[in-house]
C-alpha cells in the first residue's frame, strides 16, 4: 500500500477521478501497490505529520509520499492564511 499524503492537491473535489493523482499512481503501480490519498484542503504542513502517524500506525501503509507544494509552506504560518478570499492577519 502506497499512502499518499498532501492537501487539496490529493484531495481533488473538483478534478474527475481518472484524471486525479492518486489515480494516476493507481494506475501507474497496477497489480503492485494500492495507491490510498489522504488530504484535505488548507491542510498545513503539521497536518500531513498527524496522517502519517495515521497510516503508518492506524493502516500500516508500506510506502508513504508527502509532495510539498508551494502553498503548503503559506497555510502553515498564520500570516499568509487565507479563508473565504480574506487574508488572516
Amino acid at each position: 500500500m502506497l499512502a499518499v499524503i498532501s492537501d487539496s492537491y490529493m484531495e481533488a473535489v473538483m478534478v474527475p477521478y481518472l484524471e486525479s493523482a492518486h489515480s494516476r499512481l493507481s494506475e501507474s503501480f497496477a497489480n503492485r501497490l494500492r495507491v490510498y490519498s489522504f488530504g484535505m484542503s488548507g491542510t498545513p504542513l503539521s497536518g500531513y505529520l498527524g496522517y502519517t502517524d495515521y497510516v503508518r500506525d492506524g493502516v500500516r501503509a508500506r510506502k508513504i509520499g508527502d509532495p510539498v507544494v508551494d502553498n503548503g509552506f503559506d497555510e502553515s504560518l498564520i500570516r499568509y492564511r487565507h479563508r473565504c478570499g480574506q487574508t488572516i492577519f
